[in-house]
């Protein structure tokens, strides 16, 4: 289960929500999982408004007392139901654990997370240092989901970033 954004209030008098989405192009979802308590409870997702906000209606969630009783509840979807990403496109989750290496060999450790910047994301990677390392094609040479790994060029004259 991968938490792709949360209930933030109802909307109209029939139990629509309004959702803070962490996606950044559409709602594709035909079921969703709200995390209620210590359980995951799945809803069929019946329709969906985008535009400034994203606003959805939930099979079961009928009225605004319904869609009250949820709001704030952490939205999750099964990682095997997301969109598939496009050509020299990931997603952040399958990054994390990646095994990060120079070209010349040294290996770096790996991704322990990924700061969202809005020039060039940047890869939070631990090993016996920690590292900062912008995921732009002049330092990214090759990421290989399938492999496991992420090859980092050595740039002439840049120093990686050290923690």
């Amino acid at each position: 289960m991968i938490r792709i954004g949360r209930v933030k209030k109802p909307w109209g008098l029939k139990g629509g929500l309004v959702i803070d989405y962490y996606g950044s192009q559409g709602f594709p979802y035909k079921e969703v999982f709200l995390r209620l308590g210590d359980e995951y409870v799945r809803f069929k997702v019946k329709a969906v408004r985008s535009g400034k906000k994203v606003v959805v209606n939930l099979e079961g969630v009928e009225s605004i007392d319904q869609a009250e009783k949820i709001k704030g509840a952490p939205i999750f979807v099964k990682r095997e139901d997301f969109p598939e990403a496009g050509e020299d496109e990931y997603y952040w989750v399958d990054l994390i654990g990646l095994k990060v290496e120079r070209e010349d060999g040294e290996s770096l450790g790996e991704v322990v997370n990924i700061i969202p910047v809005s020039s060039a994301d940047i890869l939070e990677v631990k090993g016996e240092k920690e590292y900062l390392i912008p995921m732009h094609y002049r330092f990214i040479k090759e990421i290989s989901i399938d492999e496991g790994r992420i090859l980092v060029k050595v740039v002439e004259g840049v120093t990686l970033i050290e923690d």
